[in-house]
């Protein structure tokens, strides 16, 4: 259980405390980050950042995977070595009905999606209007506009 809460919930608080960084990073860097780096770079690296958090599941859903099956089967031989085949066919059908539990995790991803669209709209008016930010102070309006819609990402869960 606690593998399971651990798996989907880790990342996303990553990637979430990672955006909201890069976004006060964004929000009060200097004027010559602007000047060497233009909009749709800064939007590419938030995207990066997603990317990076999805590697980090993956490795956590792998391992975590593999030691419960090795522990299963293992204990499976222990306690009754005949029954070892029969729990070998249900891990087959159970990844048969995961195969079609996916497209559930497709809508999600695509609402994430759609969040993440959302939340790089604002970055890129932080940063596109990023003369107009510091003349009327308006970087923790885009920074708590940011953290928002983070906050959002990880009620998806």
């Amino acid at each position: 259980m606690i593998s399971n809460y651990t798996e989907s919930l880790a990342p996303a608080h990553f990637y979430t405390v990672i955006n909201n960084k890069f976004a006060e990073k964004i929000a009060y860097s200097d004027y010559d980050m602007f000047s060497k780096f233009n909009p749709s770079t800064i939007i590419t690296i938030s995207g990066c950042i997603f990317d990076i958090s999805k590697v980090g599941k993956l490795i956590i859903f792998i391992i975590n995977s593999l030691i419960r099956v090795i522990v299963t089967f293992y204990y499976v031989y222990i306690v009754a070595g005949n029954i070892l085949f029969p729990v070998l066919i249900i891990y087959v059908i159970g990844g048969v009905v995961m195969k079609f539990l996916i497209h559930k995790f497709i809508e999600y991803n695509d609402k994430f999606k759609e969040l993440k669209k959302e939340r790089n709209k604002v970055l890129y008016d932080m940063i596109d209007g990023f003369i107009e930010v510091r003349n009327f102070n308006k970087e923790k309006f885009f920074v708590k506009k940011i953290k928002i819609l983070n906050g959002k990402n990880l009620r998806l869960i």
